[in-house]
């Protein structure tokens, strides 16, 4: 008896796709320190201190920003507290968990002093 052979689509198996990288509390503890010391950097220039780096941040900022300037500190300490206090990975917290901490706050803020 002859055997017949199945002339079925055979497909290729993909390969797994590769585990996420795991979570790096370092990096976010660096940001939050980094975004706390900025804040500290901006909140003191605006007491118009004569010092060469608070001087050059103020010009930046307020070229860039106008009177945006004045929020840029409140805003820098809230990211701060976001990335200091935040534990665990993000993934799954809710239909927001798809944009950073970080990200949330400055989109928030971009939103309010846009207009």
């Amino acid at each position: 008896m002859a055997s017949t052979q199945k002339k079925g689509n055979s497909r290729k198996k993909t390969p797994a796709p590769p585990p996420p990288p795991a979570y790096n509390a370092a990096a976010r503890v660096a940001g939050g320190i980094v975004c706390a010391l900025l804040a500290l950097c901006v909140l003191v220039s605006y007491f118009n201190v004569d010092a060469l780096l608070l001087v050059w941040i103020a010009r930046v900022l307020k070229g860039t920003l106008g009177y945006g300037y004045y929020l840029t500190a409140p805003v820098l300490a809230a990211i701060a507290v976001i990335q200091l206090g935040h534990r665990g990975s993000g993934a799954g917290d809710g239909p927001s968990s798809c944009v950073p901490p970080a990200w949330r706050c400055c989109l928030c803020w971009w939103a309010c002093c846009a207009t």
